[in-house]
């Protein structure tokens, strides 16, 4: 008996932390959008959002279907559990480390560091397209001759190379790298566990690619449509072109897991001031991006933590 009870003990620790992380945020919701909330179910614009939030949930399933598939097949509803149970042990760690915990639970613990690699490399390709399109939108507009993009362009340009020439010199040298790794032991296991990466098929690269492409678009057609219900000017056209460059910033930007709303707020008032959009709209539209994105699915993952904790194979 008491070595079933041991099972639940991990997913009762992460729901106590979830649920006290999104307390905490709901709180700093109430003291700031008191009286605000009527206004959004008053607009059908909002429908649209939360429709788009469950097709951003989808997208990211499909993916994670993909990539454990190179560990165990997984039904599609099975993916979706464990993409919320992602969620859920995520939210209250910086920048999501502790997303993967959610996600393997219910592997065999052999494979949970497979999948946590094949997590992060989910979560790579998906960096991946926020910052190329995120490049390719504040070079537009930073020929407009305002000094912040110009800033946030010239940051973004000394990241890229930077990541290039690591790029080619790990290429050229790959032989001697190599050589260098397999004299310690820790990083032999490391590489041993990358063999999966190596299974992955460049049509199913293209596959996850195209995935993240779509959950781009997802994410950015929700901020938009979020600007466009609390504001009343016909900045629309600025919306998608500031939008890409708002999430690669908060991509790039270093922030802690208490900060993490802090940081996304004072982005977006700075990019979205440059065209006289009004903070309190801002910092709404922000807010409760985060909310339907994160803390929604975090919630309706507490309940895919303790299903996946229950049939979890007992080691």
């Amino acid at each position: 008996m008491f070595r079933n009870t041991k099972r639940w003990i991990p997913g009762i620790l992460l729901l106590v932390c979830s649920y006290g992380f999104i307390a905490w945020k709901l709180i700093g919701f109430e003291a700031d959008f008191d009286g605000y909330f009527l206004n959004i179910l008053d607009s059908p614009i909002f429908l649209l959002v939360l429709i788009l939030s469950v097709f951003n949930i989808l997208a990211e399933a499909v993916k994670w279907q993909m990539l454990v598939s190179y560990i165990k097949p997984v039904s599609l509803q099975k993916s979706v559990g464990m993409v919320l149970a992602g969620f859920t042990s995520g939210i209250f760690t910086p920048s999501k480390l502790g997303e993967p915990v959610g996600r393997v639970m219910s592997l065999p613990k052999e494979d949970w560091a497979k999948a946590t690699l094949l997590n992060y490399f989910s979560g790579f390709l998906q960096n991946v397209v926020l910052l190329l399109m995120g490049f390719v939108f504040i070079g537009i507009m930073q020929q407009d001759g305002e000094n912040i993009f110009r800033s946030v362009f010239y940051y973004s340009l000394l990241l890229l190379v930077f990541c290039l020439c690591m790029a080619v010199f790990i290429g050229v040298y790959k032989n001697r790298i190599w050589q260098r790794v397999q004299h310690f032991r820790i990083l032999n296991k490391l590489l041993g566990i990358g063999t999966v990466l190596k299974e992955i098929k460049p049509l199913v690269h293209g596959k996850l690619m195209l995935l993240s492409l779509v959950r781009y678009i997802l994410y950015c057609s929700q901020l938009i449509l979020l600007l466009m219900i609390f504001t009343q000017n016909n900045h629309y056209s600025e919306f998608v072109l500031l939008a890409p460059i708002y999430f690669m910033c908060i991509t790039m930007v270093p922030s802690f897991v208490l900060a993490d709303l802090g940081v996304r707020n004072s982005v977006g008032i700075l990019l979205f001031s440059t065209i006289q959009v009004d903070e309190v709209a801002v910092v709404l539209s922000v807010s409760l991006l985060y909310v339907i994105n994160q803390i929604v699915p975090a919630l309706l993952g507490s309940a895919s933590i303790l299903h996946l904790e229950k049939k979890r194979p007992v080691s």
